[in-house]
């Protein structure tokens, strides 16, 4: 009788720590599959910022969308708005395009990135020039990010 005491015990114990050791390698499996974590909200933060910026807002009204992104006046505003976003982005971990067009129009990202892991976030944002200005004339910023 003494005996079978014994291997219940052992028995028993064997049991609570394969539960144990059951319950350690599902929690630490899920803890490795993490979601990835989506960055639009932090984009519109800084597209709210760039609106409230009068400098690159009046930049952005006067950008002429008629013209390529390598004319020197629209090449001096998407810079100013990449310097100003630049500061705020991580850009060891990210890589970032902005694109300025009239409001109906697409703003294409094009070429598409190569090499990129996970998602490629898009924020955009309508921006126009102060209300005393009489050639209104809004232009919409979009900006792409992606991890790199």
């Amino acid at each position: 009788m003494v005996n079978k005491k014994g291997w219940l015990r052992v028995v028993e114990a064997s049991i609570a720590v394969i539960i144990v050791l059951s319950f350690i390698i599902i929690f630490s499996l899920q803890k490795t599959t993490e979601k990835e974590k989506n960055y639009t909200e932090e984009l519109r933060v800084f597209l709210e910022e760039v609106a409230f910026n009068n400098s690159l807002r009046e930049k952005i009204a006067d950008y002429n969308t008629t013209k390529s992104e390598d004319d020197p006046q629209n090449n001096a505003t998407l810079n100013m708005v990449r310097s100003f976003l630049g500061a705020k982005i991580n850009k060891r971990l990210f890589a970032y395009e902005i694109k300025i067009c009239l409001p109906n129009d697409h703003c294409a990202l094009s070429p598409y990135p190569v090499g990129i892991k996970g998602d490629i976030y898009a924020v955009e944002r309508v921006i126009s020039d102060s209300p005393g200005n009489l050639n209104f004339s809004p232009k919409k910023i979009k900006v792409y990010l992606w991890q790199i």
